[in-house]
């Protein structure tokens, strides 16, 4: 099967688990294309398809969201591991969230054009930060989150 364009949001996630200023603050294995974590006890990165804009009909110019999710400081706290306590639990859970989305949109955005699969691609931070609260695991157990969307601009081999 011939691939008109690659998934865009792997690329993304793909790109991030091999920035080590990035995976200093959300190690790989919680930067995802797919759900949220089963036992949610620090800050992970959900990496989306967003949109794709434009007149071009091969469709390279695709958004991808990436959502900074992080929950209570009382449940990182409780996870008594040093590391996280000291990276994440003195600062409030909202800015923590808004801070890596903003990571992640600034390294995007500063990236020379990056090798992946079969084409190219370099992203343009294009909205986002954003802070929201997900409250639909419990009232009592919200998580903060922060979007950022970028554009790229694939091209395919």
């Amino acid at each position: 099967m011939r691939i008109v364009m690659p998934f865009a949001p792997a690329a993304v996630r793909d790109f991030l688990v091999n920035t080590p200023e990035f995976t200093d603050v959300v190690p790989a294995h919680l930067i995802s294309t797919r759900d949220t974590p089963e036992q949610i006890t620090r800050p992970f990165v959900l990496v989306r398809p967003s949109a794709n804009t434009g007149t071009d009909p091969m469709l390279r110019r695709p958004w991808v969201q990436i959502d900074a999710c992080v929950p209570p400081i009382e449940v990182m706290a409780a996870t008594d591991d040093p590391a996280i306590i000291d990276a994440f639990c003195h600062t409030d859970p909202e800015e923590t969230a808004w801070n890596i989305a903003a990571l992640a949109g600034e390294l995007i955005g500063r990236a020379r054009p990056v090798q992946w699969r079969n084409g190219t691609w370099r992203g343009e931070w294009r909205d986002g930060p954003l802070a929201l609260t997900d409250k639909s695991r419990a009232n009592d157990m919200p998580l903060y989150r922060s979007p950022v969307r970028v554009e790229l601009k694939m091209s395919v081999s």
